[in-house]
């Protein structure tokens, strides 16, 4: 057992992207930044494959294409959701490519698949992303006075001064994240104060020397707590 607690202080969200089941809608295109719904016709993304047949040769392509498929490729996902015990396992499971990466057995297919995956996760995070942040900044000009949330026993002890010695923070934000910095503000101090305790700082996403050094000057973290470790800055793999 510990003697001493690491507390551990997260400031970035993650998202996984996801398309609900059924959704109203005559025409669904894809740009690069998001999926588009136009109200209309309700139609299912996981449907029988006799209802999907029924759709004209134009619609079943857009329809696929949402997921970076062919219309053969998703009438493949559709048998395997309707005639087989995955329409059970993966019944939550929203992306078709998940579900034909599992019985592909062609190298070129599964790579392809996985690609869709990645992008489309890329995507709805970096999306995703960006509304935090944004929410953020919005927050903190609204309400400048005020702290970020943060766990009860935390803002208590941090506001009454209650770290103790040897205790250990480990904060892993993105550098650019103003959420990072507002806790950052708050719990500085009395790292500083209090003797022998220490915070790590773990940088999430792209980061180098440079962003790391702006990062420390911007939140006015001195050298000498760095060199004596009473501050880590820590990034890359």
């Amino acid at each position: 057992m510990f003697k001493k607690p690491i507390i551990f202080l997260f400031a970035f969200l993650f998202a996984v992207s996801g398309i609900a089941k059924n959704v109203d809608s005559s025409i669904v295109s894809k740009s690069s930044m998001h999926v588009v719904y136009t109200t209309n016709v309700k139609t299912s993304l996981l449907m029988s494959l006799a209802a999907f047949n029924k759709y004209s040769k134009e619609h079943q392509k857009t329809l696929a294409k949402i997921f970076g498929l062919t219309v053969p490729e998703y009438k493949e996902y559709l048998y395997y959701m309707n005639e087989t015990i995955d329409g059970y396992e993966y019944q939550h499971t929203i992306n078709p490519n998940f579900v034909l990466a599992l019985h592909t057995q062609g190298v070129e297919k599964y790579q392809r698949y996985l690609k869709n995956m990645v992008e489309e996760d890329h995507d709805a995070i970096e999306r995703f992303l960006k509304v935090s942040n944004d929410y953020t900044k919005m927050g903190k000009a609204i309400y400048p006075n005020e702290s970020p949330i943060m766990p009860p026993q935390m803002r208590f002890r941090i506001n009454h001064n209650h770290l103790q010695q040897r205790d250990v923070l480990q904060l892993f934000c993105r550098l650019n994240d103003p959420t990072c910095s507002n806790i950052l503000g708050i719990i500085l101090p009395s790292v500083i104060k209090t003797n022998n305790a220490k915070l790590d700082i773990f940088a999430v996403g792209k980061a180098d020397k440079k962003a790391i050094v702006d990062f420390a000057k911007r939140n006015h973290i001195l050298p000498s707590e760095v060199t004596a470790h009473k501050i880590t800055l820590n990034y890359g793999n």
